[in-house]
């Protein structure tokens, strides 16, 4: 979510939202969420919309590996939450 919004105030500044080399300015200099527990990237990012993902990784304060609902988190510039391979619905 901090992602989703740091996206809006970049795109106010560049007229364009930003993608996976643009994470140090969103925020995220290790390219890795505030505890280190999920990878990001942003394999979509341009004048209309991004997709931003959060994987989880081995590591960091604490280690979500082990979650085999949550593993990967996506959200978009319109506010789509999906999560995988979620079979409960209930990781966003």
């Amino acid at each position: 979510m901090r992602l989703a919004t740091n996206q809006e105030r970049f795109y106010l500044q560049n007229r364009r939202y930003g993608g996976t080399a643009d994470l140090p300015a969103l925020g995220f200099a290790a390219a890795l969420s505030e505890k280190g527990a999920y990878a990001i990237t942003v394999p979509t990012a341009n004048a209309d919309t991004f997709t931003a993902t959060a994987t989880v990784t081995a590591g960091g304060s604490f280690d979500q590996s082990t979650d085999s609902e949550c593993q990967t988190f996506s959200i978009t510039a319109q506010g789509v939450r999906t999560a995988t391979p979620d079979p409960n619905q209930r990781c966003w």
